[in-house]
């Protein structure tokens, strides 16, 4: 066999085709790819993202209308902080795609 194939991003020269060569890259043999430690905790935390900013909404949403100045205040603070924290997680999904597409 002479030439150079091309299989999802790695050169498989003939001689190790050859040889039963298997590529490592779970997209050719299969293989589930595990979770490191700390993409476990990155997940966790984005989560944990998600459900605090369910809540932050719904306080908001329910004390939005209140008459008392206090709360109000609360509320413009709360906004703002929920409207950042949204923002980091917009941010914190385009870091993981951009990372997912480099990878693979």
């Amino acid at each position: 066999m002479t030439g150079v194939y091309q299989f999802g991003g790695s050169v498989i020269t003939p001689t190790l085709l050859e040889n039963n060569y298997e590529d490592d890259t779970p997209l050719l043999n299969g293989n589930k790819t595990e979770f490191t430690d700390e993409q476990k905790k990155v997940m966790r935390l984005f989560i944990i993202g998600l459900v605090i900013n369910a809540l932050w909404l719904y306080i908001i949403l329910k004390y939005k209308h209140s008459t008392d100045e206090i709360i109000k205040k609360w509320v413009m603070i709360s906004e703002f902080f929920l409207v950042l924290s949204i923002v980091f997680l917009v941010i914190v999904v385009i870091v993981i795609i951009v990372v997912i597409l480099v990878v693979i």
